[in-house]
């Protein structure tokens, strides 16, 4: 598309919004629903860039018309599984502490603007329905607590696969150095 044709497009496609403030009042929510559409199961949110400031702020508006006005109960964060539960585990109880958690997360999450994300939901969740709050970063489960988690589950519901669930996860199990250290798979035999 030659630079004239996108700024065409852009113009005639986008949607703008009277701010990108996350404070005070939803202001002018029309624009979000109406990129929202009907869906009442998954919205993903993506971005053009990690750490703009504008586009953090503008997920955090979003989130807002989704649990506020839409019903929405869960948000899914492109971040560790286990820190995902951390993080869950302070805007449901409120235990834990955002500054120690903020140290954690991935480095183009580490700002104000998604400390007040998780500072809202927190507040939401304390005088609301609880909205809940997971890490899907699929390559990015460097810590064990996320291995030892699957383990558990398959001890307790399938005890007898066990052993064969060690023997995958070895192989990609992160070391105490917090890196995955992948070794050479050997063939299958049959």
């Amino acid at each position: 598309m030659a630079p004239n044709e996108l700024a065409d497009w852009i113009s005639e496609h986008a949607t703008p919004l009277a701010r990108t403030a996350s404070s005070g009042s939803i202001d002018d929510p029309a624009p979000i629903r109406g990129w929202i559409g009907d869906s009442t199961d998954i919205v993903g949110l993506g971005e053009t860039v990690h750490g703009a400031a504008e586009e953090i702020t503008l997920k955090h508006r979003t989130p807002r018309v989704l649990v506020q006005q839409m019903g929405f109960r869960s948000v899914a964060w492109e971040d560790d599984w286990t820190i995902g539960l951390q993080l869950n585990e302070y805007i449901s109880t409120g235990d834990g502490n955002l500054d120690a958690l903020m140290s954690n997360v991935g480095s183009q999450w580490q700002c104000d603007e998604v400390a007040d994300v998780l500072r809202w939901l927190r507040a939401y969740n304390d005088a609301h329905a609880m909205v809940q709050f997971v890490g899907v970063e699929f390559y990015y489960l460097t810590r064990s607590p996320a291995y030892d988690a699957v383990e558990a589950y398959v001890a307790e519901a399938a005890s007898e696969q066990l052993a064969e669930l060690q023997r995958h996860l070895e192989v990609i199990r992160p070391r105490p150095s917090g890196r995955v250290v992948l070794r050479a798979l050997r063939p299958v035999r049959r």
